[in-house]
């Protein structure tokens, strides 16, 4: 009987090794720069632009009262109590109260901006216990500013039943279309969610 002979060329990597290398092809590699920006991301680019409103804005204040400007790297004692006088004594450049609205923008801006990269602090200067006196003045000066009738804040007025026809006849606001959608998402998000005690600006 003849001899038979196979010639048998196996792969001798473990199916583990096989998928460790497709995953290794499969996953991206990202290095910190990237996750920041990938992180960033998560604001519009009108969003940023108030972070960086409000940011400049703080340092000004700092160096008008030659404070150190790397607010950024103060400990949460010596930060509250900055931001406890910032809120008390930020001003328009003629002198005047910011309105209410941007008011409230300000101290969200200075929020963002501690907590995005690439300081990523773990503070909430709105809710931390830590930040409560200096709320109460954040607080304070925005009934302060309402009470004495400076809040400039208003909203445009309403749109007329003319206008709002020829939106939904012209198909600028419909379901029909990606870019019309999107329009009636947020003009009924407007609606909804108008801010009840905002005067009305005269045209």
């Amino acid at each position: 009987m003849a001899n038979i002979t196979f010639d048998l060329n196996f792969d001798l990597r473990t199916l583990d090794e096989v998928d460790t290398q497709e995953n290794n092809g499969r996953f991206a590699n990202l290095v910190e720069k990237d996750l920041d920006r990938i992180g960033e991301d998560r604001n519009e680019e009108s969003t940023k632009k108030v972070t960086k409103w409000g940011v400049k804005l703080l340092k000004e204040w700092c160096q008008a009262k030659e404070l150190t400007t790397d607010f950024e790297q103060l400990d949460v004692p010596e930060l509250a109590s900055l931001l406890r006088r910032f809120y008390g004594e930020v001003r328009k450049q003629d002198g005047s109260s910011y309105a209410n609205k941007t008011y409230r923008g300000l101290r969200a801006a200075i929020h963002r901006h501690l907590t995005g990269a690439p300081y990523n602090r773990h503070v909430n200067i709105m809710r931390d216990k830590d930040f409560q006196s200096a709320n109460n003045v954040y607080i304070g000066m925005m009934k302060k500013i309402k009470r004495e009738g400076l809040d400039v804040s208003c909203q445009k007025p309403p749109i007329s039943e003319g206008d709002l026809k020829t939106m939904f006849e012209s198909k600028v606001l419909s379901t029909d279309n990606p870019s019309s959608l999107l329009n009636w998402r947020w003009f009924y998000l407007d609606t909804i969610f108008v801010v009840e005690d905002e005067k009305v600006c005269e045209v």
